[in-house]
């Protein structure tokens, strides 16, 4: 495995402080500090803290992608496959600046939003009504908040059950 980019260590460092310590702890000079980065160089990369937590935003959605589509390949179901991803522990990492963007700038969240979106359009292409898709979305945003916030979440023996609550459509196929 090759070397970590400068980028993604003061990502990673970012996420560290964001999940370890005071939202008044993130700075720059703190984030440069952790990530072992000059702060020229944390500032070459982002040259704002709102930019750091722009491209946590954005780090977000492409390990949610990238996690979702990794299982999908690997023939894991639709709702199998969401909830490995809803779980996974690097996707909840690196979630921690979704925290920081809703204190900081909300706006920094349209990405997110956009993903959002996307990611609806597929889920309700999974199911027969509406209703059905609403409520597995629903379940979904409340388990991965939960895990974010280090509340507890179902066992997995629980989570099986609950999983067998959401009909699955004729064929069950990704429409999109």
């Amino acid at each position: 495995m090759g070397r970590i980019s400068k980028k993604e260590a003061i990502l990673d460092a970012a996420e560290y402080i964001l999940e370890t310590q005071s939202y008044n702890e993130f700075s720059l000079d703190r984030i440069a500090e952790v990530s072992k980065v000059s702060k020229g160089g944390l500032l070459y990369h982002f040259p704002t803290k709102e930019a750091v937590i722009s491209a946590l935003v954005q780090r977000l959605i492409r390990f949610f992608d990238q996690d979702f589509e990794k299982q999908i390949e690997s023939g894991t179901d639709f709702k199998q496959a969401f909830l490995s991803v809803n779980l996974n522990p690097k996707v909840i990492a690196s979630a921690r600046g979704l925290m920081a963007a809703v204190s900081y700038n909300p706006n920094l969240l349209d990405p997110l939003r956009k993903a959002y979106q996307r990611w609806d359009k597929e889920i309700f292409c999974q199911f027969s009504s509406h209703a059905e898709a609403w409520k597995f979305r629903i379940f979904f945003d409340g388990l991965f908040f939960c895990a974010l916030l280090g509340l507890p979440v179902p066992t997995k023996k629980e989570l099986n059950k609950i999983m067998e609550t959401f009909p699955e459509k004729s064929g069950n196929k990704r429409d999109l």
